[in-house]
């Protein structure tokens, strides 16, 4: 569902900043490269070493600034226990909080 999510956001010209699935997770402020992404990811069977963004941290991801929040995953693996603590406080009125992809 991520990598759907991503294609269609990308293909209408919005910008995607980060992405993560079971192998890792990569940023670019600057918009990733989705088709690129998902090619390398089909040939390396990862995220790692895909050179049009950095690594992050996974943990990172659902705190790190941007406009939207997409959280796509398996189910069971977002709930209150996992998801909650990291998001709520990035709800403020100072602060934008909203993330990606998790890409499975």
């Amino acid at each position: 569902m991520g990598s759907w999510a991503a294609k269609l956001i990308h293909e209408r010209g919005g910008k995607v900043i980060a992405v993560s699935d079971v192998t890792g997770a990569v940023k670019n402020p600057n918009g990733i490269d989705i088709p690129e992404l998902l090619r390398h990811k089909e040939t390396t069977g990862s995220l790692k070493d895909f050179q049009g963004a950095e690594s992050m941290d996974a943990n990172e991801l659902l705190i790190h600034k941007c406009d939207v929040l997409i959280p796509c995953a398996l189910g069971g693996v977002l709930n209150r226990f996992s998801i909650l603590p990291k998001v709520a406080p990035c709800f403020s009125a100072s602060s934008t909080c909203s993330v990606f992809f998790l890409l499975h």
